[in-house]
């Protein structure tokens, strides 16, 4: 919960939207395709199965606000 009050108050700093997202939602980016895709990709074991989640919402966001055109990542 502090880390969200931390994502939020960033948001508001930097003028950009905070948008929450359920666990579910990174769902669309499982597996290292679409990570490899964007050389986001942390092959190493244990630890790093956190640092993909965090990237697969990254993405999830990044895809929605139209950052990211997602035809380049199939």
């Amino acid at each position: 919960i502090k880390q969200i009050g931390v994502l939020q108050t960033f948001c508001r700093w930097y003028h950009t939207p905070f948008k929450r997202q359920m666990p579910s939602d990174k769902s669309f980016a499982e597996g290292a395709k679409k990570l490899k895709a964007m050389g986001w990709w942390d092959g190493a074991k244990g630890e790093a199965g956190h640092r993909r989640d965090a990237a697969r919402h990254a993405l999830v966001y990044a895809v929605r606000s139209n950052l990211i055109d997602l035809r380049k990542l199939t």
